[in-house]
């Protein structure tokens, strides 16, 4: 029975997908035009997808034209057209929810490989809603209703929530067996723990990677040089780096903690970001590899008595990536980064990142985020920092404070975070040296580790929308004197302010190596000119 309401809710939810789509009719930039008229006056808005539940439209204006983004929700959220956001099912009254009528049964969407959604009945509405599931990573759901083997189905930023899966296996696997009913074997190259649910291991044999230790590896030793490693596409050999501190190690197939590395003692930029006429990025320190797009304008900043080129970030496809703090455990412990920005007033996101790792390796929390609040012109910093030195050995605790800032008008942001001094400071000036804002605060951790920084953007989160000159990242503290000690810290959420001293210097490190990850990339669906 269950079986069979489940194929019925397949087909009108199909059907239901097809009818929006035929109801856009053929002018789809006129439709998509008269959309964004929602936004009623406003930069920007959501709107959602006729048929859809789980989608949305993001309207944004830059200079005359609407950029159109089709969004999803997190996973198990709908959009409501009342909040303008993605909210739980019940209390969201999608129009569209197959489950409005149906309490029992289940039902997979187009365009998603492992989540899944199960009618359940609501006894305080008295009506069926959608609860949503996930299958493991390389496991889809099928159509007689349960998760089978995919190995194409390995998005394992698709699902945010696992603690209420429908199909995952209550009985704890014996060793060596995992996934439901225990009935696949772990491989025989995991000599680490093998997870009882997806198979995943934590440390492979000499030879195997992989999260599962499926894979041969495919990395090979460069002679006479520990800092370079070939990654073999396709019989190609293309050369890779290992981050700072690290050395590559055939054995492990990774690169290792280099137990001979020294920190330089004279503390200088990592990476300084220059943007050049023609839509060019380049880092002024040469040797790390940085990559994205931004738009070119004729315009320049002086700072300093320095000239630097302008770029301008639209709020949808502009986009910076700098690859070499991904899982770089030296940013654990000291972090620095000043920021030439001028933001747009009232247009874009409501927040907008500014720098980001946008996701730890452990969780989907950010270990170091900075963001514009843009009703209250906040500045928002906020650092996820666990105690031990020995990332993910405890739960991360959240630390955050607020600073102004001036919209229209160029902003020198400098943070320093300290995770050895358990300090987090930062001030905002002017271009000529005033501070506009300052603030800070005791942390009492060393941050959680993180993945690639991003400027400007996270995919989840909202893009910054304006102008920069000038991004700087240090592994270090560069002449920082505080004048007034620091708030207390608390075991979470802090938000206090004292006043600090900064004073920076550009130049360069000596060379090691850095691992290019590839970016996600949010596409750009359409461009309606108004």
């Amino acid at each position: 029975k269950i079986m069979k309401k489940s194929t019925v809710l397949q087909c009108l939810v199909y059907l239901s997908q097809v009818l929006a789509v035929l109801s856009q009719g053929t002018d789809e930039a006129l439709d998509l035009q008269v959309l964004c008229r929602q936004c009623k006056g406003q930069g920007s808005c959501d709107v959602s997808v006729p048929g859809q539940c789980v989608q949305y439209y993001r309207c944004q204006k830059v200079e005359n034209n609407w950029y159109v983004e089709k969004m999803n929700c997190a996973h198990g959220t709908h959009f409501s057209e009342a909040t303008g956001g993605c909210i739980q099912p019940k209390d969201a009254n999608c129009p569209y929810d197959p489950c409005l009528n149906e309490t029992a049964g289940f039902y997979k969407l187009e365009g998603f490989c492992r989540s899944y959604w199960e009618c359940r009945l609501d006894q305080n509405l008295g009506r069926g809603i959608s609860e949503a599931h996930c299958c493991p990573v390389n496991q889809t759901f099928s159509k007689d209703g349960k998760c089978v083997d995919d190995p194409s189905c390995d998005n394992p930023e698709e699902c945010t929530v696992l603690a209420k899966d429908a199909i995952v296996n209550d009985v704890v696997c014996p060793e060596g067996k995992y996934g439901v009913g225990c009935r696949y074997t772990c491989s025989e190259h995991c000599i680490g723990t093998c997870d009882s649910m997806n198979g995943e291991c934590s440390e492979c044999a000499v030879g195997w990677m992989g999260s599962k230790c499926m894979e041969e590896c495919r990395y090979k030793s460069v002679p006479d040089n520990l800092y370079l490693y070939m990654e073999v596409v396709a019989d190609v050999e293309v050369p890779r780096g290992c981050g700072l501190g690290t050395i590559f190690s055939q054995d492990k197939c990774i690169c290792d903690k280099d137990p001979n590395y020294v920190r330089n003692n004279e503390c200088k930029p990592d990476v300084e970001i220059a943007f050049e006429s023609g839509n060019q990025v380049k880092n002024t320190i040469d040797w790390k590899w940085i990559g994205g797009t931004f738009r070119s304008v004729s315009e320049t900043v002086n700072l300093k008595d320095k000239v630097y080129k302008v770029g301008r970030f639209d709020g949808t496809s502009s986009n910076l990536y700098i690859p070499f703090y991904n899982r770089n455990t030296e940013m654990r412990k000291k972090f620095t980064t000043e920021i030439l920005f001028n933001p747009d007033n009232g247009k874009g996101n409501k927040q907008q990142i500014l720098l980001s790792n946008c996701q730890s390796v452990n969780s989907r929390d950010a270990p170091f985020e900075i963001s514009l609040l843009k009703d209250t012109q906040d500045i928002q910093i906020t650092v996820e920092g666990v105690p031990s030195e020995v990332a993910g050995a405890e739960p991360p605790q959240t630390y955050s404070m607020t600073m102004k800032y001036k919209p229209d008008d160029w902003n020198k942001l400098e943070v320093v975070f300290n995770g050895e001094k358990n300090l987090l400071t930062a001030r905002n000036l002017d271009l000529s040296g005033g501070v506009i804002s300052d603030a800070s605060t005791a942390v009492n951790n060393f941050l959680e580790n993180g993945l690639d920084l991003r400027v400007g953007w996270c995919s989840n989160k909202g893009y910054f929308v304006g102008k920069m000159a000038m991004v700087r990242t240090y592994l270090c503290e560069p002449q920082l004197s505080v004048d007034v000690e620091p708030a207390a810290a608390s075991s979470g959420n802090s938000n206090a302010a004292a006043t600090g001293n900064l004073d920076t210097a550009a130049g360069s490190l000596e060379p090691a190596a850095v691992v290019a990850d590839t970016p996600v990339l949010t596409e750009l669906t359409t461009v309606v000119p108004v």
